[in-house]
């Protein structure tokens, strides 16, 4: 799976995914969605083979509406929470 990692937090399970991306790296901004479309389509992604993982909801609904998996980070998340939706 893909993971887009569109954030600023330090993922600590890098050897799973091909790539990871970071919002701040990549100059774009959330929730639009040439945010995401862009990413999928530089990269050859299919949505409903790629991770979004985030700590806002705003941003979390909109790549559900493009139909990427998402992983909604909330205050008392692990990390290893994420490795569920995998």
């Amino acid at each position: 799976m893909n993971l887009i990692f569109l954030n600023l937090y330090k993922f600590p399970f890098p050897d799973l995914f091909e790539r990871i991306y970071y919002s701040h790296v990549e100059g774009i901004r959330k929730p639009e969605a040439e945010a995401f479309t862009n990413i999928l389509t530089k990269s050859n992604l299919i949505p409903d083979e790629t991770l979004f993982v985030d700590d806002s909801w705003d941003n979390i609904k909109k790549a559900k509406e493009l139909g990427i998996h998402t992983y909604h980070i909330q205050p008392g998340y692990v990390w290893s929470d994420i490795l569920s939706v995998l």
